[in-house]
Protein backbone atom coordinates (compact mmCIF):
# COMPACT_ATOMS: atom_id res chain seq x y z
CA UNK A 1 0.00 0.00 0.00
CA UNK A 2 1.27 3.51 -0.84
CA UNK A 3 1.29 6.58 1.61
CA UNK A 4 -0.25 9.58 0.35
CA UNK A 5 1.70 12.88 1.48
CA UNK A 6 -1.07 15.12 2.22
CA UNK A 7 1.58 18.19 1.48
CA UNK A 8 2.29 16.88 -1.58
CA UNK A 9 0.01 19.27 -3.60
CA UNK A 10 1.13 22.37 -1.50
CA UNK A 11 4.43 21.79 -1.90
CA UNK A 12 4.60 24.24 -4.95
CA UNK A 13 1.66 26.87 -3.79
CA UNK A 14 3.18 30.38 -3.21
CA UNK A 15 2.35 31.89 -0.14
CA UNK A 16 3.52 34.15 2.38
CA UNK A 17 5.32 32.55 5.60
CA UNK A 18 4.36 33.79 9.06
CA UNK A 19 7.90 35.69 9.39
CA UNK A 20 7.21 38.00 6.00
CA UNK A 21 3.48 38.71 7.28
CA UNK A 22 5.28 39.49 10.96
CA UNK A 23 7.37 41.60 9.04
CA UNK A 24 4.49 43.69 6.99
CA UNK A 25 2.42 44.12 9.99
CA UNK A 26 5.39 45.25 11.94
CA UNK A 27 6.19 48.55 9.36
CA UNK A 28 2.92 49.56 9.33
CA UNK A 29 2.74 49.40 12.70
CA UNK A 30 6.00 51.95 12.61
CA UNK A 31 4.21 53.88 9.68
CA UNK A 32 1.43 54.10 11.83
CA UNK A 33 3.04 55.41 14.82
CA UNK A 34 5.33 58.35 13.02
CA UNK A 35 1.74 59.29 11.10
CA UNK A 36 -0.61 59.50 13.83
CA UNK A 37 1.11 62.80 15.61
CA UNK A 38 0.95 64.46 12.58
CA UNK A 39 -2.56 63.93 11.81
CA UNK A 40 -3.56 64.87 15.25
CA UNK A 41 -1.65 68.04 15.27
CA UNK A 42 -3.44 68.48 11.92
CA UNK A 43 -6.85 68.04 13.42
CA UNK A 44 -5.83 70.53 16.02
CA UNK A 45 -4.51 72.94 14.08
CA UNK A 46 -7.90 72.72 12.06
CA UNK A 47 -9.69 73.77 15.19
CA UNK A 48 -6.90 76.33 16.23
CA UNK A 49 -8.80 77.80 13.03
CA UNK A 50 -11.85 77.48 13.69
CA UNK A 51 -11.25 79.30 17.20
CA UNK A 52 -9.39 82.09 14.73
CA UNK A 53 -12.44 82.28 12.77
CA UNK A 54 -15.08 82.45 15.68
CA UNK A 55 -12.96 84.72 17.74
CA UNK A 56 -12.88 87.39 14.07
CA UNK A 57 -16.72 86.70 14.17
CA UNK A 58 -17.20 87.89 18.38
CA UNK A 59 -14.48 90.99 17.52
CA UNK A 60 -16.70 92.16 14.46
CA UNK A 61 -20.42 91.74 16.20
CA UNK A 62 -18.64 93.79 19.45
CA UNK A 63 -17.59 96.56 16.78
CA UNK A 64 -21.01 96.90 15.34
CA UNK A 65 -22.76 96.95 18.46
CA UNK A 66 -20.41 99.30 19.80
CA UNK A 67 -21.14 101.80 16.78
CA UNK A 68 -24.49 101.04 17.32
CA UNK A 69 -24.91 101.69 21.21
CA UNK A 70 -22.21 103.20 22.43
CA UNK A 71 -20.50 100.61 24.53
CA UNK A 72 -19.66 96.37 24.45
CA UNK A 73 -21.86 93.78 25.53
CA UNK A 74 -20.83 91.03 27.58
CA UNK A 75 -24.43 89.22 26.72
CA UNK A 76 -23.67 87.45 23.43
CA UNK A 77 -27.17 86.73 22.56
CA UNK A 78 -27.53 90.71 21.44
CA UNK A 79 -24.87 90.17 19.30
CA UNK A 80 -26.06 90.26 15.41
CA UNK A 81 -23.95 86.43 15.03
CA UNK A 82 -25.05 83.01 14.97
CA UNK A 83 -22.85 79.98 15.29
CA UNK A 84 -23.72 76.64 14.18
CA UNK A 85 -24.23 73.81 15.84
CA UNK A 86 -26.08 73.54 19.82
CA UNK A 87 -24.80 76.47 22.36
CA UNK A 88 -25.29 77.33 25.87
CA UNK A 89 -25.35 80.60 27.62
CA UNK A 90 -24.54 81.86 30.67
CA UNK A 91 -23.13 85.47 32.19
CA UNK A 92 -20.12 85.90 30.42
CA UNK A 93 -20.01 82.68 28.67
CA UNK A 94 -20.98 80.68 26.09
CA UNK A 95 -20.24 77.29 24.34
CA UNK A 96 -21.19 75.23 21.40
CA UNK A 97 -21.41 72.17 20.40
CA UNK A 98 -18.94 71.78 18.38
CA UNK A 99 -16.26 71.73 20.79
CA UNK A 100 -15.46 75.26 21.70
CA UNK A 101 -16.35 77.93 24.33
CA UNK A 102 -15.69 81.72 25.34
CA UNK A 103 -15.46 84.17 27.82
CA UNK A 104 -15.99 87.48 27.70
CA UNK A 105 -13.66 89.69 30.15
CA UNK A 106 -15.09 91.69 33.16
CA UNK A 107 -13.83 95.21 31.42
CA UNK A 108 -15.55 94.21 28.49
CA UNK A 109 -13.00 94.16 26.23
CA UNK A 110 -11.71 91.09 25.61
CA UNK A 111 -12.93 87.33 24.60
CA UNK A 112 -10.96 84.05 25.70
CA UNK A 113 -12.03 81.17 23.25
CA UNK A 114 -10.98 77.75 24.43
CA UNK A 115 -11.32 74.65 22.49
CA UNK A 116 -11.98 71.25 25.41
CA UNK A 117 -10.03 68.93 22.81
CA UNK A 118 -7.06 71.21 22.49
CA UNK A 119 -5.68 71.33 26.13
CA UNK A 120 -3.64 74.23 27.36
CA UNK A 121 -4.47 76.75 24.86
CA UNK A 122 -6.22 79.91 24.68
CA UNK A 123 -6.83 82.79 22.51
CA UNK A 124 -7.66 86.03 23.54
CA UNK A 125 -8.99 88.56 21.14
CA UNK A 126 -8.94 92.60 21.98
CA UNK A 127 -11.84 94.89 21.32
CA UNK A 128 -10.09 98.05 21.83
CA UNK A 129 -6.65 97.08 19.55
CA UNK A 130 -5.80 95.16 16.81
CA UNK A 131 -3.71 92.34 18.44
CA UNK A 132 -4.69 89.11 19.53
CA UNK A 133 -2.67 86.68 21.89
CA UNK A 134 -2.43 83.15 21.92
CA UNK A 135 -1.86 81.83 25.47
CA UNK A 136 0.10 78.30 25.81
CA UNK A 137 0.86 76.45 28.90
CA UNK A 138 4.55 76.01 29.25
CA UNK A 139 4.83 72.47 29.67
CA UNK A 140 2.76 71.57 27.00
CA UNK A 141 4.43 71.08 23.53
CA UNK A 142 1.46 71.18 21.02
CA UNK A 143 -0.47 74.32 22.48
CA UNK A 144 3.20 76.41 21.86
CA UNK A 145 3.25 74.41 18.48
CA UNK A 146 0.02 75.81 17.74
CA UNK A 147 0.33 79.26 19.04
CA UNK A 148 4.00 79.63 17.03
CA UNK A 149 2.05 78.56 13.80
CA UNK A 150 -0.47 81.49 14.51
CA UNK A 151 1.82 83.56 15.06
CA UNK A 152 4.15 83.19 12.69
CA UNK A 153 6.70 81.76 14.37
CA UNK A 154 7.45 84.88 16.90
CA UNK A 155 8.60 84.36 19.94
CA UNK A 156 7.31 83.77 23.08
CA UNK A 157 6.41 87.56 24.19
CA UNK A 158 7.10 86.32 28.32
CA UNK A 159 6.01 83.81 30.54
CA UNK A 160 3.69 83.85 34.26
CA UNK A 161 5.83 80.65 35.19
CA UNK A 162 2.49 78.80 33.73
CA UNK A 163 1.71 80.40 30.50
CA UNK A 164 3.43 81.74 27.84
CA UNK A 165 2.45 84.39 25.37
CA UNK A 166 2.41 85.08 21.58
CA UNK A 167 1.03 87.71 20.21
CA UNK A 168 -0.30 88.35 16.60
CA UNK A 169 -2.12 90.76 14.36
Amino acid sequence: MEKKNCFAGRLNTKAFTLIELLVVVLIIGILAAVALPQYQFAVAKARTAQLVTVGNAIKQAEERYYLANGSYTIDWTVLDIDFAGTWYSQYRRFGSSLGWRAEFGNGRTWVALFDDRIEGLRLYFYWDSSSKDCYAVETNTQANELCKHLTHNNPSSGTDGYWKVYHWN
